[in-house]
């Protein structure tokens, strides 16, 4: 929840300086893109940054080849034209065409000096620094982490959420959610996979959910442990 309000709070300084600028002397480019790469250079979950008008023209970013980019037919930036204020956005995850990383959007919308809608700014966040915290936890905690949708898509894991170890982002989980804030539940997060305990709750603020995952006899291993001792030492006793 820190790392993503570490996004939403970049999202916010760079909506607010751009409403300003609408309403006075707007700053340089450069200015702008220089920001954009000081707060790139402090959060390493963001890869990128974007700032468009209200057509959907990209008009400030760091990645200069990107400048221009037309993105008026995107989710994120329909969603914002056609809505009064959702809040953070946060769009599903996608493979860069060049890096073939996986990453995913989160955007606010921007008004104008009359309170219309004037564009969006938007952080492109990567899945690897959520890949690499969830497996610190993994490793110190036997549980495995993953972040997703409501309808169950993943947008980051720890490495051992697949029973195969592969790489799922973008893969829809088996997520059985009957509370909309939190809850539990045994069974299969894929196809054909062993049966683990499943935890989910809902990320503050955001649409997306923490889930924990562990399989099944992994979690009653203590069980089993203490089953079998208390069983040699009842056989003890009786011989």
């Amino acid at each position: 929840a820190r790392s993503l309000d570490a996004v939403d709070l970049t999202l916010r300084s760079i909506k607010e300086q751009a409403e300003r600028d609408r309403r006075s002397t707007p700053r340089s480019e450069q200015e702008i893109i220089t920001g954009f790469e000081n707060y790139i250079a402090s959060f390493p979950q963001i890869r990128g940054l974007i700032l468009t008008d209200k057509n959907g023209i990209i008009r400030y970013t760091e990645r200069k080849k990107s400048m221009g980019m037309d993105v008026h037919d995107r989710g994120y930036f329909t969603n914002h034209k056609d809505n009064a204020d959702l809040g953070l956005l946060i769009g599903k995850p996608l493979k860069g065409r060049t890096t073939g990383k996986w990453f995913f959007s989160t955007s606010r919308r921007i008004l104008d000096n009359t309170g219309e809608f004037d564009g969006i700014t938007m952080a492109l966040v990567t899945q690897s620094y959520f890949a690499k915290v969830y497996e610190a936890t993994e490793i110190e905690q036997n549980i495995s982490l993953a972040y997703t949708s409501l309808d169950g898509t993943i947008f980051a894991t720890s490495p051992g959420f697949s029973d195969d170890r592969s790489d799922v982002a973008g893969q829809i989980v088996n997520l059985e959610i009957t509370n909309p804030d939190n809850g539990s539940f045994t069974g299969s997060p894929f196809s054909n996979a062993a049966p683990r305990i499943i935890s989910y709750v809902k990320v503050p603020g955001t649409s997306i959910y923490m889930v924990s995952s562990i399989p099944v006899d992994t979690a009653l291993a203590s069980w089993h442990d203490r089953t079998l001792y208390l069983a040699l030492q009842v056989g003890a006793a009786l011989l």
